[in-house]
Order: C-alpha cells, then structure tokens, then sequence
C-alpha cells in the first residue's frame, strides 16, 4: 500500500518502474494529505491545522492540486482506468482557498528534487486560472520564497494592503524567526 502523505516507501519505488515523465498534477480531496507535505517542506501550519486537515476539509477551501510522481508494476497499487497497476509518490501540492472574499494561495509546495521541472509554476497556473475563471482579479499569498512567485509576477505589498487573512501574521515567528512577504498578483 502507498502512503501518499510520506511517499513510496524506498524499496517499493526500487521495484517499481517509474513512468517516463509520468508526474500528474489533478483536484484532489486530499486536503490532510497536502498540510503534511507542507509541514514536510517547511511551511507553518499549527499542530491544531495538520491534525484538523487529516479529517476535515475548511470550507473556505476552493480546490486542491496534487502532483503525483506514478509508478507502474507495483506492489499493492491500485489498478487505473487502463488495467495497468499505478502506485505514486505526493510530490507536490497547491491549495487555492477564499477569506474574507479574496482569493488566496493557502499553501504551495513541491518536493526539492522536482522544482527544476517547474512543478510549482505548473500548479500555481491551475490555481491563477481557477480563480480568473470565479471572476477574480487578483491573488494573495504569503511567500516564504518570494524570489519563486516574483518570477510570476506576484508583487511584494504591505501587510496593510493585503487582507488580514493569514494566520501567519500572527504566529509567534512572524517577523522574529521568519520573515514572508506579503504578495500580490492582479490581472485584468
């Protein structure tokens, strides 16, 4: 069995055959499974969230993304739509949620070893037209890795400009131990 929020084990990814370039970005309902690749990967999330997300979705959730690394010929693996036997690895994850009435990127993620692939990029696109397509005209996010979401024409604002909908404001780290940037993407 494959479980998603720690990956594939190591020796079931030795015997499985990965798919050439077989990495699926899809919806997923796998809101628990997501937080814990976050918390993973270093964003904050309270232990209160992480156990929340394991059987609960919040309702401000919009959509979730998961990118999934597959693998053929596995051990226990579910059979997919072709017969084939598919297992895969949660490599990367994005959550598009509304407060307060703006749109807002509550989580994005992507394993190290997958972001040369433009894994992140991927996923944000998914979430930014998902938005545009509920008839938003804008995009908040707090970046731990603001130089990623500059390249896609996110813009650094104040803490004043932005909704005041991001826990992060305040968790004991803010601005102490960890220093996120406001952002912000408009379009027309």
């Amino acid at each position: 069995m494959v479980d998603r929020t720690a990956g594939v084990d190591r020796e079931v990814a030795r015997a499985c055959s990965p798919l050439a370039g077989a990495v699926t970005i899809s919806e997923t309902d796998a809101y628990g499974a997501l937080v814990a690749m976050f918390v993973k990967n270093g964003l904050e999330f309270s232990e209160e969230e992480a156990e929340r997300a394991k059987h609960t979705i919040p309702a401000d959730i919009v959509k979730c993304y998961e990118a999934v690394e597959m693998f053929a010929g596995c051990d226990g693996a579910s059979d997919s739509a072709d017969g084939n036997a598919r297992a895969g690895r949660l490599i990367g994850g994005c959550v598009l949620a509304v407060r307060e009435g703006s749109f807002i990127i509550d989580g994005i993620a992507a394993e190290p070893e997958y972001r040369e692939i433009k894994l992140g990029k991927k996923m944000l696109e998914m979430a930014v037209n998902e938005a545009k397509s509920r008839g938003a005209n804008e995009l908040f996010l707090v970046a731990r890795a603001p130089d990623f979401f500059r390249k896609q024409g996110f813009v650094a604002v104040s803490r004043e400009d932005a909704p005041n909908f991001f826990e992060c404001f305040t968790c004991p780290q803010y601005n102490t131990s960890c220093f996120p940037e406001v952002m912000r993407l408009r379009w027309r």
